[in-house]
């Protein structure tokens, strides 16, 4: 065995003390030619060559699973407890064989065995099982049973399976969109019968906080196999998104938690692992469309009140003319049929809300302002991704339209501004009583081409608190501008605003 060479370095009056260890080498493999762990309680005896071993050697114990769905990838799982190498002969001299025992466990016991508790240990899943045994020494010597070479097997699977409206298993997710309805099915391995547990959904960002949303959660009584499936709907509240992935992040993930129960009780299984793992992944919707567009009043949509003031030119075609905002985001899924369910739409809900733009200031000095039209906003359902609603200035008060037709001659244009509810969905954040929920960043929910600085005047200029700002934190999104002649321009980002 190679001895690498130590360096240390002493100054004119020096000591040093040294305390060699001999490099222990270790070669492990199954006692039996085959096993498979299909109990949640196993013995598993390895034993085999060893070099410079006097007496037990602690040491830690890693599993190393390779699932037979997924050869390529491994995960790397702890041992619950410490175990020992073992000297197999008592001569009193540099052992040639040893044996892996679990720590505490009698040195005579008879044959050597670690026994693997899965619960305990968490080791989920069905496919091929290895081990890496790390000494207990400042040396750090290990011995690794690659899963390849191993002849342990594992059949302890548990999980959850996305099915179709027509019972078929999905595969692949990347074609699901917000708005899918999909059905989840665990399913256990026999090993399980007549277990309890307690499955949780919920989507995987987290809150400023910390805390993350209200999961979609259910319990089962376990037998074998597979269970019952659970439906619901992918995003907002079918699986409960709490609106904080970031702006930057382009997919919704969903992530799952399944924990062991105690008999009878909604308690978690005391010395028990959940697993965790991803169920799955969605491009977040785009907002592709978003306009604001002057248009003819439909036949008898007149106001009510018969006294108020007409508007003076060129506001004047309000008179008979609308403001109405449209708008379409991509990547919804739409009500169809399937030969045994219906694919229901997808609904939630927006805000619109209007304001008008006009300049400031005198020759080149001027600057462009806005303040918000004096009409409520408009809550609108977005159905099929599609949306839209009309303002209609004739409903503005005699003074409201005094206030407007004195910006009338300052190049008055006016623009929507797009919000989600805040009721959407299932908020993350803890509202004290009386207080409002914060407006929820618009690109955390849905993704959109924003006009910033830098991406070269196009897309939709994102605003906060009425202020124009970056995409990150615009809980709002502008549309196109549009005077009274309806005439529609680009409304740029200006920090000056």
């Amino acid at each position: 065995m190679a001895i690498e060479p130590v360096e240390c370095k002493l100054g004119f009056v020096g000591a040093v003390r040294v305390k060699g260890l001999p490099r222990i080498a270790l070669k492990l493999q199954p006692a039996n030619p085959a096993k498979t762990l299909s109990n949640l309680k196993e013995k598993i005896t390895l034993s085999g060559s060893c070099e410079n071993v006097r007496s037990a050697v602690p040491c830690r114990i890693t599993w190393i699973f390779e699932s037979e769905d997924d050869p390529a990838s491994s995960r790397r799982i702890p041992h619950s407890d410490l175990g020992v190498i073992v000297p197999k002969d008592a001569n009193g001299v540099l052992r040639k064989t040893c044996a892996l025992q679990q720590a505490g466990a009698t040195p005579a016991a008879s044959p050597a065995a670690v026994e693997v508790d899965v619960l305990k240990v968490g080791l989920y899943g069905k496919g091929r099982l290895g081990c890496e045994i790390e000494l207990c020494l400042p040396t750090e010597d290990r011995a690794v049973l690659t899963a390849s070479t191993s002849n342990l097997t594992i059949d302890t699977n548990i999980g959850l399976r996305l099915l179709d409206l027509n019972n078929q298993r999905i595969g692949d997710t990347s074609a699901l969109e917000v708005g899918t309805q999909v059905r989840v099915q665990p399913v256990f391995a026999p090993v399980f019968a007549n277990k309890r547990v307690r499955i949780s959904i919920r989507e995987v960002g987290e809150s400023d906080s910390g805390e993350k949303g209200k999961p979609h959660e259910y319990t089962y009584d376990l037998t074998s196999g597979s269970v019952d499936y659970e439906s619901m709907m992918i995003g907002f509240d079918g699986l409960h998104f709490d609106y904080r992935t970031g702006a930057d992040a382009q997919v919704l993930e969903y992530g799952y938690t399944i924990q062991f129960l105690k008999p009878g009780t909604d308690q978690p299984l005391a010395n028990s692992v959940p697993l965790t793992g991803t169920l799955l992944k969605v491009q977040k919707p785009r907002l592709s469309e978003f306009s604001l567009s002057l248009e003819p009043a439909p036949i008898g949509m007149d106001p009510d009140d018969a006294t108020l003031d007409p508007f003076p030119p060129p506001l004047d075609v309000f008179d008979t003319w609308i403001l109405y905002a449209a708008g379409q985001f991509e990547g919804i899924a739409h009500k169809h049929w399937t030969p045994l369910a219906m694919q229901e739409d997808f609904t939630f809900a927006v805000n619109v809300s209007l304001f008008a733009r006009y300049m400031e200031g005198e020759g080149p000095a001027l600057t462009p302002r806005h303040v918000p039209i004096e009409l409520p906003p408009i809550a609108l359902t977005v159905r099929d991704g599609r949306f839209g609603g009309a303002f209609d200035l004739r409903c503005l008060s005699n003074e409201a339209r005094r206030n407007l037709a004195a910006l009338g001659e300052r190049q008055l244009s006016f623009f929507a501004v797009l919000e989600f509810s805040t009721e959407l969905g299932i908020r993350a954040e803890k509202l004290k009583t009386g207080e409002q929920p914060h407006p929820i960043v618009f690109a955390n929910v849905a993704d959109y081409a924003a006009n910033e600085p830098g991406s070269g005047h196009s897309g939709f200029s994102p605003m906060r608190e009425r202020h124009m700002t970056t995409k990150s934190l615009g809980d709002g999104v502008c549309s196109n501008l549009v005077d009274a002649s309806g005439k529609c321009t680009p409304l740029d980002f200006d920090q000056s605003w």
